[in-house]
């Protein structure tokens, strides 16, 4: 269980206090603050690092000597810190570029709601966490079009980019390093890390196959209704062109747990107005109608209805979030080679890194 989350900020006077919590009324005492700081300070650089105080466990990343922030999570002693690493990272970017004026604060429900569900959330979930983070995109665009890039000129183009804005590219490219999206190497002769892109995140719309053979064989559903879905899911995929702003909004759909929820439901069955699981739901679902109607707007269920009048809620087009092993990098190597614009030494070792690679993920690793 997530107790709180706090921002705390470092002081040469009155030394680490509290900026901001939330809730309000969680307790940050000195035992949590001296040993935040002592952690801290014995790593000696900014980064993670989990606490176990009494009967809480603690997440807490640090900003860094150049600002001297701190965001830690209060968990209960059963929950695993290293669990809340990533989100923790992602929600002190955010918190630090809305720190002048406080202007994080009005936002500190929304951040701790998402720290609080990250770990609940599936691996095609967290998958779509990392495309709609917009540097960690732009690391990964970045990559694609050259496939290889030190870690300084990373580092130097992202300065390039955000100006002054916060961020810790270190931890950035662990995460980018965990998810199986980058490797990272040093080579002999580089004064700097080598990142190479070792996997790629596929985001698409597709027909949702499951729905449909289950709903073929429902004796319950009128002969009609199955037709007029089958008909539904054909006329929209003939239709169907994927743009930036599509995938852009499917992505924020299946990282919301309330849509989530709906859609994996409705990829095994549809969901009748009548029904246990649909009262079910709809109990449990504060903002249930406002949901269903997101989903329907955006084209993702259909809601038909039979001829008594009764409801029945169809899965329209299933989203997909899958890790792909990138072959198309082959080719791009073959390209640069021929261009003579990176080092042979450099394009055999990514040769080599990408058939170790192919080889875990054809194993499931």
């Amino acid at each position: 269980m997530l107790h709180g989350i706090a921002l705390l900020k470092w002081d040469r006077k009155y030394g680490l206090r509290v900026e901001a919590s939330y809730p309000e009324s969680i307790e940050i005492d000195e035992q949590i603050l001296k040993q935040v700081y002592t952690n801290h300070e014995f790593e000696e650089e900014a980064g993670f690092l989990s606490i176990s105080i009494s009967e809480l466990n603690v997440a807490s990343y640090y900003t860094g000597t150049n600002s001297d922030f701190y965001l830690i999570a209060l968990l209960s002693i059963d929950e695993i810190p290293e669990d809340y690493e990533d989100i923790l990272i992602d929600t002190t970017r955010l918190i630090m570029s809305n720190i002048k004026g406080r202007r994080y604060r009005d936002d500190l429900p929304f951040y701790f709601k998402a720290v609080e569900t990250f770990p609940n959330m599936t691996r095609e979930q967290k998958q779509a966490l990392i495309l709609l983070d917009p540097i960690k995109k732009m690391i990964i665009d970045r990559l694609i079009e050259d496939g290889t890039l030190t870690k300084s000129e990373l580092s130097a183009w992202l300065k390039d980019k955000f100006g002054g804005d916060y961020f810790d590219l270190d931890s950035i490219i662990n995460s980018l390093l965990r998810a199986k999206i980058l490797r990272e190497e040093t080579l002999e002769e580089m004064t700097s890390s080598t990142l190479f892109l070792i996997g790629d995140i596929l985001v698409s719309r597709i027909p949702p196959k499951a729905s449909l053979i289950f709903v073929k064989g429902m004796a319950s559903l009128e002969p009609k209704i199955i037709k007029n879905y089958y008909d539904d899911v054909r006329t929209f995929f003939e239709n169907y062109s994927p743009n930036p702003e599509d995938q852009d909004e499917i992505l924020r759909m299946i990282t919301d747990m309330d849509c989530y929820q709906i859609i994996t439901r409705l990829r095994t069955a549809p969901l009748s107005q009548n029904s246990k699981i649909y009262a079910k739901v709809y109990g449990e679902m504060k903002n249930f109608n406002d949901v269903l109607k997101r989903l329907w707007e955006a084209q993702v269920i259909s809601v038909l209805k039979d001829k008594k009048g009764e409801e029945h809620l169809f899965l329209r087009s299933d989203i997909a979030v899958r890790y792909v092993f990138p072959e198309y990098l082959v080719n791009k190597i073959r390209s640069v080679y021929y261009e003579g614009s990176k080092a042979e030494n450099i394009l055999i070792e990514y040769l080599r890194i990408l058939q170790d690679r192919y080889y875990d993920y054809k194993k499931g690793r």
